[in-house]
């Protein structure tokens, strides 16, 4: 007897293309190896003035992209932390895929695939409070 796993309510939800995950692959290496910081230990994603930045450090190297051909409402602004544990197991999944990331009522971040059948939920830590704010500067900079 198999209950059906009950799908997340999205408060936000945005389409990307398969480089995102490309991108996710990439950035991984760039963050730290311990979890002391969340900051240094998880990628950041950007949603901002209808740009979507990708951006990972270990406080000595940096990776960072922009997503200039995903059209997001210019009015969102979101700033979201991926743990590596968790892109590793979007990597495994979603490789080669484009998906849609979405952001729960609890701030849980979701990453399924187009037609919501898979996904990969990550702890509820997103709040912008961790970032650093040398992070977001460096970001601004690439606005």
């Amino acid at each position: 007897n198999t209950e059906e796993i009950e799908q997340p309510q999205f408060e936000t939800v945005i389409e990307l293309p398969s480089a995102f995950i490309t991108a996710l692959a990439k950035a991984r290496r760039f963050v730290a190896k311990t979890e002391d910081k969340p900051s240094l230990s998880c990628i950041y994603v950007r949603i901002h003035k209808g740009k979507i930045y990708l951006l990972a450090t270990d406080a000595f190297r940096m990776y960072a992209t922009q997503f200039v051909e995903v059209a997001v409402d210019a009015s969102l602004s979101l700033d979201i932390l991926i743990p590596e544990r968790c892109a590793d197991s979007m990597l495994k999944i979603f490789t080669g895929s484009a998906v849609r990331l979405g952001v729960t009522k609890r701030k849980h971040i979701v990453v399924s695939s187009d037609d919501a059948t898979t996904f990969v939920l990550t702890p509820g830590f997103n709040e912008s409070s961790v970032l650093l704010l040398t992070e977001i500067s460096l970001l601004r900079r690439l606005d």
